[in-house]
């Protein structure tokens, strides 16, 4: 009877997270469903009675301390507060997460909810702007989202669903997830999300060679070379004019050749004043939230410097830099590791969504973003049962 209450108690915990993802998508008032799920969650842990504390978590811990004590040191009281009210949900969130997730199959489910969140945000978009609009949006170049979300946000979920869909067809030979990756590739185009659009290509690069294994490389070669002139033909098209001119903006920028976009212009100047404004205080920083209190001399109003990097280094200095990706440093090296043993797909999966998160921190502030410590706590979970399986296997 204990062991069915426990399993019924972590059921709906596991629910209620799904639930808890689906609202964050749709920017659904939420808090209700996130204390749901914080009550199941504690509830099934203390049944369960066994509590785990990995190194990465500690980690956590120190960095969430770093920003407590830049709280004296800020410019802005009241937003560096909202700042750590912020994370400490977050915190308190992707602990739980990884503490109920102790088994394969619940691990299972935390990747399918995060896949069909965004199947449902797409689906909810697809309702909300109705098939014609999307694609005319697609064809005349009007960025679609913020209706539903902020509008790069929306791109980005869209694409961690496309990727969670090419992996369970790729790699789990779950072939309608091909049919249904359409709908959350159509919402990331009618975001025209370049990081988004970043985390589709790669997602096929990455599984696809996965799948075909280095005997079969030249397959994948030609595979993904009949892609990219696809997408580079696709690009020519009337339809694609506002993903085209954003992607060639950001090869501008590197390359000095063609026109910048407004968009790319800005956050490279977002940067340049974070480099600037880093440089006056290296090692600790301004203060937490100061970042946006610094721009409002220079543009009139409080602006967010749209890069994780940036945002660390001004506001926390190389301190609190290094102990937040600390974290993901030594993830990366642990799956690195697993995925060179060939030790599954599940850990490919990770590795993918982990090294993702790390590139389009140059385009996005993920450290005040759920989906971060969702992922993260995921993540570290599986770290644990793939551990405890080995331990057992011995």
């Amino acid at each position: 009877m204990k062991t069915e209450i426990k399993i019924n108690i972590k059921s709906l915990a596991l629910l209620s997270l799904f639930i808890y993802n689906i609202a964050m998508y749709l920017v659904l008032h939420n808090t209700p469903i996130l204390l749901i799920f914080i009550v199941f969650a504690s509830m099934y842990i203390l049944t369960y009675k066994k509590i785990y504390f990995e190194k990465s978590m500690l980690l956590f811990v120190l960095f969430f301390f770093i920003i407590c004590v830049s709280f004296f040191g800020s410019m802005d009281k009241s937003s560096a507060l909202s700042v750590i009210q912020l994370l400490l949900k977050y915190y308190v969130f992707c602990v739980l997460v990884y503490l109920i997730i102790n088994t394969k199959d619940s691990f299972d489910f935390a990747i399918f909810s995060l896949c069909w969140s965004g199947i449902v945000m797409s689906i909810y978009a697809f309702y909300y702007y109705g098939f014609s609009f999307i694609f005319f949006a697609i064809a005349n170049g009007i960025r679609l989202g913020t209706e539903i979300n902020q509008v790069n946000a929306f791109g980005l979920y869209s694409a961690i669903s496309f990727a969670i869909c090419i992996y369970y067809a790729l790699l789990q030979g779950k072939k309608k997830y091909y049919l249904i990756s359409l709908l959350p590739l159509f919402t990331v185009l009618a975001s025209s999300s370049r990081k988004a659009i970043f985390i589709v290509l790669l997602s096929i690069f990455v599984f696809q060679i996965a799948r075909n294994k280095i005997k079969k490389i030249y397959i994948t070669l030609i595979l993904i070379t009949i892609l990219i002139i696809l997408f580079q033909q696709a690009l020519t098209l009337p339809y694609m004019a506002n993903v085209n001119e954003r992607l060639t903006g950001v090869f501008g920028l590197f390359t000095g050749e063609g026109d910048v976009d407004n968009s790319t212009a800005m956050r490279k100047r977002l940067i340049e004043l974070g480099i600037t404004y880093f440089k006056e205080s290296p090692l600790i920083g301004h203060g937490t939230g100061s970042y946006r209190f610094l721009t409002q001399s220079v543009f009139g109003v409080q602006t967010a410097s749209h890069n994780n990097y940036i945002e660390l280094l001004v506001n926390y200095g190389l301190v609190g830099f290094i102990s937040y990706y600390s974290v993901y440093i030594y993830l990366i090296y642990k799956l690195y590791m697993m995925v060179k043993k060939g030790d599954n797909d599940a850990i490919l999966l990770l590795f993918f969504q982990i090294i993702t998160l790390f590139l389009i921190d140059i385009a996005m502030i993920s450290y005040l973003n759920g989906i971060t410590y969702m992922i993260l706590g995921i993540t570290i979970a599986y770290l644990k049962i793939n551990r405890e399986k080995k331990l057992k296997e011995i």
